[in-house]
């Protein structure tokens, strides 16, 4: 019962561990400033935008929660907002 347990609990530790080294990166602007600000800064960087907004707020006012590629033909990013 022990072994089930801990073979359960190193192999979620590990696959989570592999994943996160998996993932890609994507340089965002970096300081502080509003989703608009970085989602106009990652245009000008050359990537397309899409923008998934959590709350009613404008972007202005906005935080970035993350920024994450799209596996696209173009450079494509999905910013996430916090409102």
């Amino acid at each position: 019962m022990y072994g089930l347990a801990y073979a359960t609990i190193t192999g979620g530790a590990l696959s989570a561990f592999t994943l996160g080294l998996a993932a890609p990166a994507v340089a965002s602007p970096s300081g502080v400033g509003s989703a608009q600000d970085t989602m106009t800064q990652l245009e000008q960087d050359g990537y397309q935008v899409v923008v998934t907004r959590q709350g009613l707020g404008p972007l202005e006012r906005c935080t970035v929660n993350s920024v994450k590629p799209l596996p696209v033909v173009r450079q494509t990013v999905l910013l996430t907002a916090r409102c």
